[in-house]
């Protein structure tokens, strides 16, 4: 209590701790009966016994409900000398609805995802708690709404143990459901990598564990033969899909999957056609575009004429800019010079595709007015038209 104490904010976690405590002292009765009323004249000894065993664990029950209040709340329930009395008041005032509360709880149940790559166990613990305190609330909720909803919050790469505990009818208690997550990530992680063969001569694709494809179902029996080079034939048990990652843009779904235990690796055909699910780089479609502008590929992307997944990330090149680069008009008045120099033209050219010899890629004019006579200078680099 002395870690717990009553700060106006924490009424319900408060009461859960004081009835632990009294419960503990087989004082908990005090909390819950009504004030009895003062003994008549000719009381039994046993009622006389009762009401001195209820007037001194009220006194010691009060001296701990203050003990567990701060300072500044003591003040205000120090006068009073019966316990009644101080956990009505404080119900009236502090009290969080069991509505509120149930909500919230459910809310958090509901609500809670495991990332993927944390801890399985950490997070079961998370959820068994949640449990329990929806429980206490009498949520009404069944053994099966939580097994379901604990199985929902799991990451994609606890897929194959959700369509296993699902395909094999499973009923297991919470803790014991949590017990099988950790052995199956324990399992799972020590496991050896899987091997894939592609075999242009297989008809279809097979592989050797179940726990691999997504959206299986059980296959009846004899409902797929496949037949083996030595002329054996085998039954397929189940049949799904396979989710191949081949880069972090790239992925293979591999349709009717079909599960054969006997099978010692898993088998790829490259008879059946392959649907690859990936996004083209924007940088890629800009350069094929003629480097055309973000908005632009923008608007291409609203119109689901493209399909890229870092727009927001595109360089910017410097010959896309000189290329886009126009001349000012010249709006000013013509001027005709009267003698040399009074009026010379210059201009820049350049980068040339191939430097001329020295390594000059540009080249200045000076072109006087008056007698049309030019000089050009070779330059290495552009702003040597300041020097």
């Amino acid at each position: 209590m002395d870690t717990n104490k009553f700060n106006r904010i924490n009424y319900n976690n408060w009461l859960r701790n004081l009835r632990i405590v009294l419960d503990f002292e087989n004082q908990g009765y005090v909390l819950d009966k009504p004030l009895p009323k003062a003994l008549p004249k000719r009381s039994s000894p046993e009622e006389r016994l009762t009401f001195d065993k209820w007037l001194e664990d009220n006194g010691k029950v009060c001296s701990i409900i203050l003990a567990s209040m701060t300072h500044e709340i003591q003040k205000q329930y120090d006068r009073l000398d019966d316990v009644p009395s101080i956990m009505l008041r404080m119900k009236e005032v502090y009290a969080v609805p069991d509505r509120h509360i149930r909500y919230a709880a459910t809310k958090a149940f509901f609500g809670t995802k495991m990332a993927e790559g944390s801890s399985v166990q950490s997070h079961g613990v998370k959820m068994l708690s949640l449990v329990e305190r929806l429980e206490d609330l009498k949520a009404g909720l069944e053994n099966n709404t939580y097994i379901d909803v604990i199985l929902q919050s799991l990451p994609s790469s606890y897929d194959p143990f959700i369509v296993n505990y699902n395909m094999n009818g499973l009923e297991k208690s919470i803790h014991e459901l949590i017990t099988m997550l950790v052995q199956y990530k324990t399992t799972t992680h020590k496991s050896e990598p899987m091997v894939l063969v592609l075999d242009t001569g297989c008809g279809a694709h097979i592989c050797n564990n179940l726990q691999v494809l997504k959206r299986n179902r059980k296959l009846s029996k004899d409902e797929m033969i496949l037949r083996l080079d030595d002329g054996n034939a085998i039954a397929a048990e189940a049949v799904g899909s396979l989710s191949l990652v081949v880069s972090d843009h790239i992925r293979i779904e591999l349709k009717d999957y079909f599960y054969v235990p006997s099978m010692s690796n898993l088998i790829i055909t490259a008879q059946h056609k392959w649907k690859v699910d990936n996004h083209e780089n924007a940088q890629l479609w800009q350069a094929r575009l003629g480097h055309i502008s973000k908005d632009r590929i923008r608007k291409l992307v609203d119109s689901k004429s493209l399909e890229v997944d870092d727009l927001d990330h595109l360089p910017t090149y410097e010959s896309c800019l000189k290329g886009k680069i126009t001349k000012k008009p010249f709006v000013g008045q013509s001027a005709i010079a009267k003698s040399l120099l009074d009026l010379v033209h210059t201009d820049v050219c350049g980068p040339l595709n191939t430097p001329a010899r020295g390594g000059f890629s540009y080249f200045i004019t000076f072109t006087d007015d008056h007698s049309w006579y030019g000089y050009v200078y070779l330059m290495r680099y552009k702003s040597e038209a300041f020097g």
